[in-house]
């Protein structure tokens, strides 16, 4: 196992580095990527916000915890032992800007990154999750889990049992604007996450100046996965 001072660092050297590769396409004809470089970051599986998440949108919704037991059984672990890493795969420059001369239909590069981009995104949690076991780390992707699961929730609808929105946002990784979304330092992306048994440092949020009641948490987003041993406030 590494050294709990560098495992972060590792783990968002393991994200970019898949990110620099081949596999990150559009799959057009120039070959351009996909997404540009990723935000990472961490938070804590006992960090209070996924309680609040719980309890606010309904009680299908997953803790870290819950994810992490129904995946290995076997395995006794606290939620303060957990980490949820998370990333961002922000659109790149050019997709951002033929994006937005848009006043009907999206652009074929956008469209090519929901689909293609999407599809990488899942490569990602996979990749990520593999080499976090071989380190030694027991990890799961939520949102690839057979556990994962639309629900309906009786305060917003439409929702599901884990949000990979959410948990970015308690990784410290951006805000939510009045569309549902998550703003980023880099504007909209795609959003992934893992949860991983390890204990270390989270990434801080910025806390907003208003009542997280007014925050919207539909969870229609995807989830990083989770492990055991890094354990602060920040979230992939």
């Amino acid at each position: 196992m590494r050294d709990e001072c560098d495992l972060g660092a590792w783990i968002d050297r393991v994200i970019r580095d898949f990110v620099e590769s081949p596999e990150n396409t559009l799959r057009n004809e120039a070959d351009e990527k996909a997404w540009d470089d990723p935000l990472v970051g961490f938070s804590s599986g006992a960090d209070p916000l996924y309680s609040y998440y719980k309890e606010d949108i309904g009680s299908f919704f997953l803790t870290p915890l819950e994810w992490f037991e129904e995946t290995f059984t076997a395995t006794e672990v606290e939620a303060g032992e957990l980490t949820v890493i998370s990333w961002i795969l922000p659109h790149t420059k050019a997709t951002k800007a033929e994006h937005r001369l848009q006043r009907e239909m999206p652009t074929e590069r956008w469209a090519r990154a929901r689909i293609y981009g999407e599809a990488f995104n899942d490569k990602l949690r996979r990749h990520v999750v593999e080499r976090l076991e071989d380190a030694g780390y027991p990890a799961v992707t939520p949102m690839l889990s057979p556990g994962w699961s639309r629900e309906t929730s009786e305060k917003y609808g439409l929702a599901s049992n884990w949000s990979e929105r959410h948990a970015a946002y308690a990784s410290g990784l951006g805000t939510f604007g009045l569309c549902d979304g998550l703003i980023t330092p880099r504007g909209e992306g795609d959003a992934g996450g893992i949860c991983d048994s390890q204990d270390g440092d989270s990434t801080v949020r910025e806390e907003l100046r208003r009542s997280p009641r007014v925050l919207p948490l539909l969870c229609e987003g995807s989830v990083p996965g989770v492990r055991r041993s890094m354990s602060r406030r920040s979230h992939l």
